[in-house]
C-alpha cells in the first residue's frame, strides 16, 4: 500500500510539474505574440514630426457606392435619368465633393448596376443607367472602380462586360472578382483587389488568398482590398466581416473597404493597418427617397521611406449627405455643414 501511494505521489508530481511547463510555455509564446503586435503597432507611431517632412506620402480617397441608373418598373418622376436630362451638364453630381475628391492622388468607387443596353436582366428589378453616365464618375475625379458586388450582373455576363469596357474606354480602372489593376503613383505600385463575400459561387475564400498572391507577385508596395459583405441594414460589422477583414491583413491587405451595407459601419485598426467596414451609399441613383442620408468621404495616407510602405494613417472621415436637399434625393452628394 504504501509503494502504490509513493508512486501515486510521484506520478502525481509529474503531472504537476508538465502543467506547469505547459503554462510556462503558452505564457511565453503569448508574451511573443503580444510583443510582435505591439512592435508593429510602434513602428507604426514613432515617427517624429520632422521625420513625417522626409517620407513620401500617397493619399487614397474612397467613397460608397455609387448607383447610376434607374431600377427597372420604378416612374420617370423624380428617377436619376430624369436629373440627368435637367442638369446642364454631368459635372453637377459630384460638383459638390468634386474638390475634396480631387485632393486625393486616387479616388475610387464601388459601382453597382450597369451601364449597358442589355435587355435581358438575371433578376426582377435590375439596375441600369446608359454607358453615356460614365462621364459622370470621370468628371467627379475617380479613377479606379470596384465591379466585385452584389448588383453589378444584374444584365448578366455581357451587362458586366459592358460596364467594365465603358468605364475602360473612359479611362478608368476597374477590378473585381478574378481581375487585379495596379496604379502607378510616385514610382509606388499600388493594387486593386475585390472580391464578393456573398457570391459562394465564386469560391471568395479561395479567391481573396489568389487574388493576394497575385497582387504580391506583381510586386505592390501598397495593396487594397474591396470586400462585398455583411447585411444590408446592419449598423455595425458581425463577425463574419470582422474574420475577413483580419484575414484579408492576414494576407497582406494594407487597407481593407467594405461594401454592400448601406450605412457606415466605423473603422478598425488592426496590425497597423486599417479597416473601413462600410462606405455606405454615395450617389444613390436608384433610390428616390432613400432610408439611409449620411455618408463620407475617406481619405487615408500611406507614407513611404525608401520606395517602402512605413505607415498607415488612420483614415480621415469628411461626413457628407447623399444629397443636397432634405427629404429629396437629387443625386448630388454634398458635404456635411
Amino acid at each position: 500500500m504504501k509503494m502504490n501511494s509513493r508512486v501515486s505521489r510521484i506520478e502525481q508530481v509529474k503531472r504537476q510539474k508538465i502543467c506547469i511547463i505547459l503554462v510556462l510555455l503558452t505564457l511565453f509564446f503569448i508574451l511573443i505574440l503580444c510583443y510582435f503586435r505591439e512592435n508593429v503597432k510602434k513602428r507604426q507611431i514613432e515617427i517624429t514630426q520632422e521625420e513625417y517632412k522626409t517620407l513620401q506620402e500617397i493619399t487614397i480617397g474612397a467613397i460608397g457606392t455609387c448607383t447610376l441608373g434607374d431600377s427597372r418598373g420604378s416612374s420617370k418622376e423624380g428617377s436619376f435619368s430624369q436629373k440627368y436630362m435637367e442638369v446642364e451638364d454631368t459635372s453637377y453630381f459630384f460638383k459638390m465633393v468634386y474638390d475634396e475628391l480631387s485632393k486625393c492622388n486616387i479616388a475610387l468607387t464601388n459601382l453597382e448596376g450597369d451601364l449597358s443596353e442589355e435587355e435581358h436582366a438575371e433578376i426582377k428589378y435590375p439596375i441600369k443607367g446608359k454607358s453615356e453616365y460614365v462621364e459622370i464618375l470621370k468628371q467627379g475625379a475617380l479613377g479606379v472602380v470596384n465591379l466585385a458586388n452584389s448588383r453589378s450582373h444584374d444584365y448578366g455576363k455581357d451587362g458586366y462586360y459592358d460596364t467594365s469596357l465603358v468605364l475602360n474606354h473612359a479611362g478608368l480602372l476597374t477590378f473585381g472578382y478574378d481581375r487585379i489593376i495596379q496604379k502607378t503613383i510616385k514610382n509606388i505600385q499600388i493594387s486593386f483587389l475585390g472580391v464578393d463575400v456573398l457570391n459562394e459561387e465564386t469560391k471568395p475564400e479561395i479567391l481573396l488568398e489568389k487574388n493576394m498572391i497575385s497582387a504580391k507577385n506583381m510586386e505592390s508596395d501598397i495593396i487594397v482590398v474591396c470586400l462585398n459583405w455583411g447585411d444590408i441594414s446592419d449598423v455595425v460589422p458581425n463577425k463574419s466581416q470582422k474574420n475577413w477583414a483580419h484575414r484579408a491583413i492576414d494576407l497582406g491587405a494594407d487597407l481593407v473597404l467594405g461594401y454592400h451595407p448601406m450605412r457606415l459601419q466605423g473603422v478598425e485598426e488592426y496590425m497597423g493597418r486599417y479597416i473601413i467596414y462600410s462606405l455606405g451609399n454615395f450617389c444613390n441613383g436608384a433610390q428616390k427617397e432613400p432610408d439611409y442620408w449620411e455618408t463620407a468621404i475617406y481619405k487615408v495616407k500611406f507614407y513611404i521611406q525608401n520606395g517602402k510602405l512605413l505607415k498607415v494613417g488612420e483614415p480621415e472621415e469628411i461626413p457628407c449627405y447623399i444629397s443636397s436637399q432634405k427629404l429629396i434625393n437629387d443625386y448630388q452628394p454634398t458635404l456635411k455643414q
